[in-house]
Formats: C-alpha cells, structure tokens, sequence
C-alpha cells in the first residue's frame, strides 16, 4: 500500500476543488518537460542526493523521476509532480516520515506547486497520515467515531473528561510534549489513564520490534505526568506475576540477534495461554481491590488534572 501526495498548479484564490478538477482533466504526459522544468529538476535532483544519498534517476521526454531504495519515487511531469512512498515497517517510520516532509518542501520550493494529501482528502499539512490502522479499527467498530492525530498536537482544548493513553507514550520521543497535549485537552477536573513497558532492564528485540523509544520507570512516569499538571490518584505496575517468565524470555532473546521470532511469545498453545489467563485474572482481583503492585512488566497510573 503506497501514500500518494500529488501536486497540482493553484492560482491566487483558486479553490482547491477546482485546482483538483482542472488536474484531474489534465493529460499529465501529453506535453514534453519544460527547460525550466528541467532546470527546477536538476536542483530537486542534487537535493534529494543531499537528503537521501544515491537515488537512480530518469529524465524521458515528458516525465523526471527519481527512486530511493527505500522505496520513495518522486515524479516530475511537465505541470504536476507526485511523491509515493510504500506504508510498510521501517525501523524508524517518524525518521522516514520527517524526510518525506523535506521532500514534499523541496518540491514545493522549487516548482511552485501546492501539495495535496491524496490519503486525508486535504492539503497537505507537513504531516504523514499513516491510515492503516485507522482502517482496520473502522472495520471492527463500525459505530464508532474514530479521528486520527498527532499527539504532541492534539487540535482540542478542555474538551474531554478523561483521556486514556495505552502503550502510546513509548513509542514518541516527545512524551513530555504528549502529557502536556493530554493536559490541555481534558477539562480543568478532567483525568489521564495511562499504561506504559516498565523496567529498561527488560528492554529486548521486543521492544526495538515495537518501535518503543524506551522502557520506563516508576520515578520517570511520576515525574513526567506531574511535571505535565496531573495529580496522581493510582499508580501500580501489573503484569506482576509473569514478570519472572518475561524476563527469562526477554533476555534469552538478546542472544538470538536475527534468528528472533517476534511470535515466539504469542504461540504458547491453548494450555498454557489458560494458566497465565489465570494467573492474570488473579492479578486483576489483586488491583481492584485497590493493591499497588511493586514490579511488573507494565505500569498503570490514573491521574488528574491539578
């Protein structure tokens, strides 16, 4: 599946759908490349070098393109452009996504064209929407109002009762600026639910699968979460009595390097996967009960607003 950015010519005041519409009417290969188009292409060219490293490029009569091994084309044709990039795991998406975002600049930059964000139906905001998962949760929960966001950005003010976050914060480097967005998105009596990995001591290739950016610590978590304007009301880890089967699995895996099984954890067969739905159901009676369990593979805290 590809994430697809047009760019089309826009007049001075032209509507987006009527800029749209003339593209759409457009025979984008029915004239040759322009020499200021040419020109224009030589520098976007020597940029994305710059940015990238090596790209194969191609300069026929009516369309430039170039092509990154990471997958991302970038087309020039002789009155519209487009950049596609594949949507599949990468080790650092954000990182790739920041560099789609400088090329989405230099084409804009350099041939006056407007981008537009073929995946949200609106212009592009300098921002990559990966909707993959957006799709799939629509399809188990049909009825449901469901919206996709940045979380360092979150477009709403005292709007919410509570927000949760579970097993988001790991994996954005600006936790700080998330817990601070949470903030300012609840109602001044609004609260946080949060989950987050606990113990850096158990960080392994399951971790560096996800895509976490680090496993916390209870010290941590509190700082940050009041250091964001939340009071905490609950705090406990969980995932408590499997804590001693994940670390033995954990750290067995740091031997493995590429012979890891990112499912080996989840095929444990019907019996077993009854003695540990035991074990946490156990657990769960523990915590509500109003237990604050020591050590786990996760933290739970509940907070609000103070």
């Amino acid at each position: 599946m590809s994430y697809d950015i047009p760019f089309v010519p826009r007049r001075p005041g032209q509507t987006w759908e009527s800029a749209l519409d003339e593209a759409e009417g457009r025979d984008v290969l029915g004239d040759a490349v322009r020499p200021e188009r040419l020109a224009q292409w030589e520098r976007i060219v020597a940029a994305l070098r710059h940015r990238l490293g090596e790209v194969d490029e191609s300069v026929d009569r009516d369309v430039c393109e170039a092509a990154h091994q990471s997958g991302l084309i970038v087309s020039l044709y002789p009155d519209e452009a487009s950049v596609t990039f594949p949507y599949w795991e990468r080790e650092d998406p954000q990182a790739f996504h920041d560099v789609v975002v400088d090329v989405v600049g230099v084409l804009e930059g350099e041939t006056g064209l407007h981008a537009w964000d073929a995946q949200t139906g609106e212009p592009f905001d300098g921002r990559v929407h990966d909707r993959t998962g957006l799709e799939a949760a629509r399809r188990r929960m049909p009825d449901v109002e469901l919206l996709q966001m940045d979380a360092r950005r979150i477009p709403f003010e005292s709007e919410f009762d509570v927000i949760g976050a579970f097993d988001v914060l790991e994996h954005v480097e600006e936790d700080r600026e998330v817990l601070a967005e949470i903030r300012r998105a609840v109602r001044p009596d609004g609260g946080l639910v949060v989950t987050v990995p606990q113990h850096p001591w158990l960080w392994s290739a399951s971790d560096e699968f996800g895509h976490h950016r680090r496993r916390y610590t209870r010290r941590e978590l509190l700082a940050k979460v009041a250091a964001a304007g939340f009071e905490v009301v609950l705090v406990t880890s969980f995932m408590t009595l499997l804590l001693p089967l994940m670390a033995a699995s954990r750290l067995a895996d740091r031997g493995k390097g590429a012979d890891w099984d990112p499912d080996s954890e989840v095929r444990l067969g019907a019996r077993a996967d009854a003695l540990l739905e035991r074990a946490m159901n156990a657990e769960a009676s523990m915590l509500r009960r109003g237990v604050s369990l020591p050590a786990g593979g996760s933290l739970l805290l509940a907070g609000r607003a103070a």
